[in-house]
């Protein structure tokens, strides 16, 4: 079996001793060490047993009773008689259980249905497996096989994902961990062309969006983590994770984990979005004071106020604009203040100012050319932004080439040919809307 898979699974053992076969009793509170299985070499840790005679072992573990005073651990004595039996297993998980290559017991007369049920165990009561009696003398180990099922078998599928209306054509990294340890095996990668037989030896995978990787064969149980990695935050957001089938799924510290689930697959939906100014609706206020000399003294209680329904009748303003929280400049006309409020819905707002009355000044209000009447209000509407594509020139061979346009253009687009990518040119930082827009005129253009 793929052992990087099973490093997070426990098997829970009784171990029982005595002199006579016939009357064995648990190994209450004995210390082992812990052995790789594979090599028989000691690990350096140790293990114990409780007052029952139970403890617990991973894939590719071995428990050694013997006698070491440096790892004060036990050993079991010559002459002695030993039994071991594995609990509380079920045929949805584990349907064979051989001992020392011998099979002790066999499930297969149960039938595995499309829902789980499994036929002849439809409550999927647990079972042990128990060991014969060995003496010390004769046998000096106990090895037990278990044959994974079916049902157990599970999948945990990574897929990329843009946020809804933006596009990608980057390479993402996402690294895996099953149970403590990094991923290291093979995994399927679902493509649009098609499906690829992939390896990883660090837990890396690369995925594009809309591809999915598929690692297969985890036993239920099994603990997973997903952190993407390599993420350039000046072209994305921190990605947003989603996760179903699994259990005690969290996404919480810019990863999932969580434990895949006995008879279903875990899918992880790992999401980005670009970065760049939002393209939401926003009222931008500009105001010119004429013939004062300290607008921010002579007028500590003026303030903007800004409604999203007609002003008065208990109507509370969705934002308040003062002059000490604005960016200021002045020119042949006076002190100008300017305000831009972001993130607005589209539709219709009602702009009014108070406090704007200086003592031995006469107040008139002019507002885009016209005067407001005392307590007045301007209404203006909001949209939300549209881009329309007006002209453009397209230079099919352009290779080492020098391009001369009799027009100034808001942005070049170069076809990289050879890798099937490309690049955009833009004289200023583009909004999420114009990376939007730019992509789909190339998709489709």
């Amino acid at each position: 079996m793929d052992t990087s898979k099973y490093e997070d699974v426990k098997f829970e053992f009784l171990i029982e001793v005595g002199e006579d076969e016939n009357n064995l009793n648990p190994f209450s509170n004995k210390k082992y060490k812990i052995y790789n299985l594979a090599t028989m070499k000691y690990t350096g840790d140790t293990g114990s047993t409780d007052e029952n005679g139970r403890f617990k072992l991973k894939h590719n573990q071995a428990a050694m009773f013997e006698e070491d005073k440096v790892a004060d651990t036990s050993g079991i004595a010559e002459n002695q008689y030993y039994r071991v039996t594995e609990r509380n297993l079920n045929s949805h998980e584990y349907n064979e259980v051989k001992v020392n290559e011998t099979q002790i017991v066999s499930k297969y007369e149960e039938t595995i249905k499309d829902d789980g049920t499994i036929t002849g165990n439809p409550d999927n009561t647990s079972y042990n497996a128990v060991s014969p009696v060995y003496s010390t003398s004769e046998t000096k180990g106990v090895v037990f096989y278990n044959r994974c099922s079916a049902y157990n078998k599970r999948e945990l599928h990574i897929r990329k994902e843009m946020k809804t209306g933006q596009l990608s054509d980057g390479t993402f990294d996402v690294q895996v961990s099953l149970g403590d340890s990094l991923y290291v095996g093979g995994y399927i990668l679902i493509t649009s062309s098609g499906n690829e037989s992939k390896t990883t030896s660090n837990g890396m995978i690369s995925l594009k969006v809309g591809e999915e990787a598929v690692i297969s064969e985890i036993p239920s149980g099994t603990s997973f983590k997903v952190v993407e990695v390599n993420l350039d935050d000046t072209v994305y957001e921190d990605p947003q994770y989603r996760v179903t089938g699994a259990k005690n799924p969290s996404t919480d510290n810019g990863e999932t984990t969580g434990e895949l689930k006995l008879g279903e697959n875990t899918l992880v939906t790992v999401t980005n979005t670009l970065t760049g100014t939002p393209d939401t609706p926003y009222i931008e206020v500009q105001k010119t004071f004429v013939g004062l000399g300290d607008p921010d003294g002579q007028l500590s209680d003026f303030q903007i106020e800004i409604y999203d329904k007609t002003p008065g009748d208990g109507a509370v303003p969705v934002a308040i604009l003062r002059l000490d929280d604005s960016d200021v400049s002045t020119s042949d006309d006076g002190y100008i203040y300017t305000w831009k409020i972001n993130d607005l819905e589209a539709g219709t707002y009602y702009v009014k100012e108070s406090g704007e009355d200086v003592d031995d000044y006469t107040n008139s209000i002019m507002v885009n050319g016209s005067k407001l009447d005392p307590n007045g209000y301007v209404q203006i509407t909001t949209q939300e932004a549209e881009y329309t594509y007006v002209k453009g020139e397209r230079v099919d061979q352009c290779n080492n080439t020098t391009q001369t346009m009799d027009y100034m253009p808001n942005f070049i687009v170069g076809s990289l040919t050879a890798s099937e990518g490309y690049f955009v040119w833009t004289e200023d930082t583009l909004s999420v809307g114009e990376r939007e827009a730019i992509v789909a005129l190339i998709k489709t253009n």
